[in-house]
């Protein structure tokens, strides 16, 4: 078994590379949701994800953006909740 051999020691584990810089700057903030969902549309889902070689996050994703566009186009813009800043929901 070979043995890597760590040259810039712990700090440079816990440092960024370039190319982690660029990918966290251009996505989007993320956050985690529990939620319960129909069984059926997730063993759906699920397979969609598998058959696609997709991830099930960017299915709820690509799904949730559409809700909200087809709401914003019906309804107007949605407006935030008063009294909850952005840092408490994620």
């Amino acid at each position: 078994m070979a043995v890597k051999k760590f040259n810039g020691g712990f700090q440079s584990l816990s440092k960024r590379t370039e190319s982690e810089k660029e990918i966290s700057e251009t996505e989007p903030a993320t956050s985690r949701a529990t939620f319960e969902i129909n069984t059926d549309i997730l063993e759906k889902m699920r397979a969609i994800a598998y058959h696609e070689k997709i991830l099930q996050r960017d299915i709820i994703n690509e799904a949730m953006q559409r809700f909200i566009e087809e709401y914003e186009n019906k309804y107007g813009k949605i407006k935030p909740i008063p009294g909850i800043k952005k840092e408490r929901l994620l």
